[in-house]
């Protein structure tokens, strides 16, 4: 429940599929829905966009930058609050 809900919330979600990540939502329209980028594209975006959702291989995992704000964008996979 609580990654539908991330899911759900965020701005762009990729899924992973093989080697492959491949556009699942966007809100900004800058992402193909169904194209297929690679693993250095989507952390690059990941860092330089907000609420950005990676779905690996296994759909009951779901990673996640913890803090994508213009202050602080971070990569991590641990569950951290943004700093005020």
């Amino acid at each position: 429940m609580e990654n539908k809900l991330l899911i759900d919330n965020a701005n762009t979600v990729f899924e992973k599929k093989d080697d492959k990540y491949f556009g699942y939502k966007s809100s900004f329209g800058d992402i193909v829905i169904g194209g297929a980028y690679s693993y250095r594209f989507v952390v690059h975006y990941a860092k330089t966009n907000q609420d950005v959702v990676i779905i690996p291989g296994d759909v009951n995992t779901v990673t996640t930058p913890v803090c994508t704000t213009i202050e602080e964008r971070l990569w991590q996979s641990e569950k951290r609050p943004c700093p005020p």
